[in-house]
């Protein structure tokens, strides 16, 4: 034995000796420096970065056996087992410059996938148990699932429009049962849209429902009007009168007669008699849609006048189609929301 070997198998002796020692303060350091990263940065990046080669470096091991098993040359099986991972890192990489500059992860993004799933697979076949053979088919794929996730846009909301679904769910059920509420909507704006629906119901009983219940529908409303702010009244005000006059628009003495060849029996007017089409007013202050390019770089306290303004025009308005009619994120479009309910409520509070 040479005196190199000597010093070798020596260390090595003392590292075996205090493996558990030295595997439990490397274990303290990793997480020290993981919890100093997240202080400083994003948690989501941290985490990524470390599981991601963790899993990584378990498959490079898995490999190493195998490579072992068919009787490589040491050294070979060692260059086998980081090549996979090296191609991995390399496709990844691709896709990031490729998101970089198309907003797309691109081709690299669907081949880590297609090298992924195959060394699982690999690697899994020379495994002694089955549960470690299905750890090393699913690793692979969740680590380029946790690389992948980083750049997948927010799904849009009306995606399944055009595609089949259940008519029975449990959130059909508990929608049905009033459990839940099926719009994207906060405590606030479900509380008043409650109230604004029992407003119309005992408005709409007290004008057109039955004689002897008519004195009953009064009581409530003037009892629910004690509890809701003046929004609450107009927006059930304005519900009953399209009740009202949508009745009186459908009743059949005032739908247009038509001819039996199903055209209008009054004559059209003439060129020169028909007056031109009334210009839609220009509406004036802030927005009720912004492009991508302008609302890139907008706060949300900045997008707070044009949710107001989507509010004073439509009503409700939910997370989802600030987002979409801002061309937002989530997270903007959300405390957005929340500043403009709250400068109503603001207001309404002082209005009384």
């Amino acid at each position: 034995m040479t005196a190199t070997h000597a010093v070798l198998l020596r260390d090595w002796t003392w590292i075996h000796s205090h493996g558990p020692a030295l595997t439990v303060a490397l274990a303290l350091l990793a997480i020290a420096a993981v919890w100093r990263a997240g202080r400083r940065g994003s948690w989501a990046r941290v985490l990524r970065g470390v599981a991601i080669p963790l899993v990584l470096l378990w498959e490079a091991q898995g490999l190493f056996l195998l490579a072992l098993k068919v009787h490589a040359p040491r050294d070979m099986a060692y260059v086998l087992a980081g090549v996979t991972s090296a191609v991995v890192l390399t496709f990844a990489a691709y896709a990031d410059e490729h998101f970089k500059r198309h907003g797309n992860l691109g081709p690299a993004g669907r081949w880590i996938w297609y090298v992924a799933a195959p060394m699982g697979l690999v690697v899994a076949a020379n495994s002694r148990t089955p549960a470690e053979a299905g750890l090393r088919i699913l690793l692979p794929l969740l680590s380029v699932a946790a690389f992948v996730a980083a750049y997948v846009p927010d799904e849009p909301d009306r995606r399944r429009q055009s595609q089949g679904s259940w008519r029975f769910t449990p959130r059909r059920v508990a929608v049905a049962c009033g459990l839940i509420d099926p719009a994207d909507t906060d405590l606030i704006s479900v509380h008043a849209e409650r109230r604004i629906r029992q407003l119309t119901a005992h408005a709409s009983g007290y004008h057109r429902g039955a004689r002897v219940l008519r004195r009953w529908h009064g009581w409530r409303f003037e009892r629910l009007t004690l509890m809701a702010d003046d929004a609450m009244v107009a927006e059930s005000a304005r519900r009953v009168r399209r009740v009202h006059t949508g009745l009186a628009a459908t009743a059949p003495e005032t739908l247009p007669r038509t001819a039996p060849t199903g055209v209008l029996e009054s004559e059209p007017e003439t060129p020169s008699r028909a007056r031109p089409a009334a210009r839609p007013e220009a509406r004036s202050g802030p927005a009720l849609k912004l492009a991508a390019s302008k609302s890139r770089n907008m706060t949300a306290s900045e997008l707070e006048p044009h949710v107001r303004a989507m509010l004073d025009e439509y009503g409700t308005v939910s997370q989802a189609r600030v987002k979409r009619d801002l061309h937002v994120s989530t997270e903007k479009a959300a405390e957005a929301l929340r500043l403009a309910k709250r400068h109503r409520t603001v207001v309404a509070f002082g209005g009384r």
